[in-house]
């Protein structure tokens, strides 16, 4: 069924890249969504309305068509990201120009977007000392694990969530414009961190 141009799946995609391109979600957080919303709503045409979508029964129905592809936790995971997003959606929808994210997710407002939209500033995070010249160390917190991350500055990074286990969910940063060798080379690299990896 075609929908009001504001409330198809078109329009929540383009919300959520919006959001994050203007720091009011953080990357991971847009990027957990995005994985979310792409899998569950995959049946779902972009110009079909998304108020009425049964999260519940979009997830029954991914896991029928890909029953090996997700555990129960990360599909859980999954429908809980989803449901958050369609809410904040219908949240923007009703009100564009005041809306804020619920939740913890960035710093109180302190600039305007275009459209007048208001839209905040990422949290900075903060650079150890003696970092190498031309890269930003920082030192990011996630529960009790403190995890390094080195970037390159004036390169668009793309930082996304991975359920690999039900409680566990790993983060990766790639560039944006990532090649296909690049992929492959990185893809070798993730193998040779496993626990029981053997050389061949």
């Amino acid at each position: 069924m075609n929908a009001p141009s504001a409330y198809t799946k078109m329009a929540l995609f383009a919300f959520l890249k919006k959001a994050e391109s203007t720091g009011l979600y953080k990357a991971n957080t847009a990027g957990g969504m995005r994985a979310a919303a792409g899998r569950l709503l995959e049946d779902v045409q972009d110009n079909e309305d998304v108020r009425d979508i049964d999260v519940k029964e979009a997830a029954l129905r991914y896991h029928n068509k890909h029953p090996c592809e997700l555990s129960s936790g990360s599909l859980a995971e999954y429908q809980r990201r989803l449901r958050r997003l369609l809410d904040q959606f219908a949240s923007f929808n009703e009100n564009p120009a005041g809306y804020r994210p619920k939740g913890r997710i960035t710093r109180s407002l302190t600039a305007r977007g275009d459209e007048g939209n208001a839209i905040t500033r990422p949290k900075r995070t903060r650079t150890t000392k003696g970092a190498v010249s031309g890269k930003a160390t920082s030192v990011l917190r996630k529960d009790d694990e403190t995890v390094p991350v080195v970037s390159t500055p004036g390169v668009p990074m793309l930082r996304l969530s991975y359920p690999i286990r039900d409680d566990v969910l790993a983060e990766i940063a790639v560039p944006r414009a990532m090649t296909t060798e690049e992929a492959r080379r990185l893809c070798a690299f993730v193998m040779t961190l496993a626990k029981d990896f053997a050389p061949t």
